[in-house]
This record gives structure tokens, C-alpha cells and sequence, in this order.
């Protein structure tokens, strides 16, 4: 009885063995794939949307952009009489402002 009763034990223990060794394969593996898969980049989330670009700047980059845009309204209602000249140059430092930023400052962080 107790010679039956160590091969069952004996059994059970190797069978938990052979489950113990495939799940730290499977862990083994998936470390391996998880290491392989391309991170995403910090400006990216993970459902696809793109963060903000204001992420991308630092405090005083910010300020000054927003420093040169003022200074340029300022002077063009201060040496300006016409309202379509004053209405054109805020639409298109509005358009403008982001391409030059990128061009002026580069596409990363600091």
C-alpha cells in the first residue's frame, strides 16, 4: 500500500515538474518576444493618438515662441493701418507658427 501510495506521489510530483518547466518556458518566451517588439515612441499612446505637440518643448522654447508671435502683432498693429494686412499676418503666423517652430527648433525634445 505505501509502495502505491510514493508512485502516486512520485507521479504527481513529476507531472507538477512538467507544468512548472513549460509555464517558465512560456515566460521565457514571452520576455523574449516582449524584448523584440518595438517600443513606442514617448509622444505616442497606445490607441494611436499622437500627445500634443507642446510636449515635445521645453518651458522657455514655449515662451519664447509665444514672446515672437506677440511681438510680431504688436508690430504690425503699431506700424499697420489696414485691417486686411493686420488680418492676413495673424492668419498666417497662425499657419506658420508650427513649421517654423519644427524648422527653427528640430522635430525633438530640447
Amino acid at each position: 500500500m505505501s509502495r502505491e501510495r510514493a508512485r502516486r506521489r512520485a507521479e504527481q510530483q513529476a507531472a507538477a515538474e512538467r507544468t512548472r518547466s513549460a509555464r517558465a518556458a512560456q515566460q521565457r518566451r514571452r520576455a523574449a518576444l516582449r524584448r523584440l517588439r518595438p517600443r513606442l515612441p514617448a509622444t505616442v499612446t497606445r490607441r494611436g493618438h499622437v500627445a500634443r505637440v507642446w510636449s515635445r518643448r521645453t518651458r522657455t522654447q514655449r515662451a519664447g515662441m509665444v514672446a515672437l508671435a506677440l511681438a510680431i502683432v504688436v508690430l504690425t498693429f503699431l506700424l499697420t493701418d489696414s485691417w486686411k494686412t493686420r488680418l492676413a499676418v495673424l492668419a498666417l503666423l497662425a499657419i506658420a507658427a508650427p513649421a517654423l517652430s519644427t524648422l527653427a527648433l528640430g522635430r525633438g525634445r530640447g
